[in-house]
């Protein structure tokens, strides 16, 4: 019967859950392995609430199953494509960063190095606004509204971002919504452009130099 497969497949669990029903009049939830009659493996959702009895605790319960077979499937499928995401991002050459309600919650290993920290895990918890320039937080603010959209297309943008040692990196960056860690967030991407504009800025000069006859 199916009672007996739900008890066979977790039985110790069971007994904790008769207890909390039974002996302290609280609702349980449990989930319990077992295979159909195909030999399929499944998983069912058992809910347990007491209802009102003769004395203090109840001896009656009202108990509801659920298939939750493919929930957990696609729970485990997300999981996965979570752990793929997270082991491209690290090795990147790009700095990412992955921020929700403002904070820091990833940073890849690139993004230590560009932000001048020994390790990533210095970069979680920061507030990621205190990472731009003050003249970038405004258009940043709107940019990742933009990408919150679900319609929204990527559109790269130029910030500058603050080094720990107070210096600045100039960065072209790509802002995601994503599913990260089950919740979602906002990844950005930055490129460090720095070298880039120093060589632009030579390019430039030595340009401007050779136009009035200096060169």
């Amino acid at each position: 019967s199916l009672a007996g497969k739900l008890i066979r497949g977790a039985r110790p669990q069971w007994f904790e859950m008769l207890h909390k029903v039974f002996g302290a009049g609280e609702r349980a939830v449990l989930e319990v392995p077992l295979t159909d009659s195909r030999g399929a493996p499944r998983w069912v959702r058992v809910v347990a609430s007491p209802l009102p009895g003769a004395s203090s605790l109840s001896s009656r319960a009202m108990v509801l199953f659920w298939d939750v077979s493919e929930e957990r499937a696609a729970l485990a499928r997300l999981r996965q494509s979570e752990a793929g995401f997270r082991s491209l991002i690290e090795r990147l050459p790009e700095a990412v960063i992955v921020h929700r309600l403002g904070l820091v919650v990833y940073a890849n290993p690139s993004a230590a190095r560009c932000f001048g920290v020994a390790n990533s895990v210095e970069l979680v918890d920061e507030r990621v606004e205190r990472l731009l320039h003050p003249d970038d937080i405004v258009a940043s603010r709107s940019a990742w509204l933009e990408a919150s959209r679900a319609t929204a297309v990527p559109r790269p943008r130029h910030v500058r971002m603050r080094r720990v040692d107070r210096g600045w990196w100039s960065a072209e960056v790509t802002d995601l919504s994503v599913l990260f860690d089950g919740d979602w967030s906002m990844v950005t991407l930055a490129r460090d452009l720095t070298d880039q504009r120093a060589l632009q800025a030579r390019l430039m000069l030595t340009d401007r130099l050779s136009n009035m006859g200096t060169l």
